[in-house]
């Protein structure tokens, strides 16, 4: 009875190892993957830029169709620095004047890796501020269109 009993408690405590060391494993290769990984290592073939402007059918009233920007002078500018790291969604859904801009940036730079823009930092403030900057309005837009019709008692 007692040669079972330490059979079983040799047999939970390989078990019990079996398990630590694949955590242990996986552990590592997670650390691996977050100090090490560079996303260039693993570029296979031709790669597409995204967001440039291939053809006029690509901008309709204005806007870009594959990012949603406006497009206006330094536009290609914003593609090329905004949008390999996150989707123009996070620049269209925002607003700011060119001081917010220029702190959003700056905050990135800090805290995102977001790499040193030199004087392109100014050309893309300047295109950011004009066409997403802040917008005055009441709590919705006035309604249009509307058919108005006498209550009656």
């Amino acid at each position: 009875m007692e040669d079972r009993f330490i059979k079983l408690v040799r047999l939970a405590v390989q078990a019990v190892s079996l398990v630590l060391a694949v955590c242990a494993l996986m552990t590592i290769g997670l650390i691996y993957f977050q100090v090490f990984y560079q996303p260039s290592h693993f570029e296979f073939g031709e790669t597409k830029q995204l967001g440039v402007v291939t053809s006029i059918d690509d901008v309709k009233d204005g806007v870009h169709l594959p990012t949603g920007l406006k497009v206006d002078v330094n536009f290609e500018l914003v593609v090329t620095n905004c949008t390999g790291c996150h989707s123009a969604k996070l620049i269209t859904q925002n607003r700011a004047n060119a001081d917010g801009w220029s702190n959003i940036i700056t905050w990135m730079q800090e805290t995102q890796n977001l790499w040193d823009l030199g004087e392109d930092k100014s050309l893309i403030v300047d295109y950011l501020s004009k066409n997403y900057a802040p917008e005055q309005q009441s709590r919705r837009k006035p309604l249009a269109n509307v058919e108005w019709y006498e209550l009656e008692d």
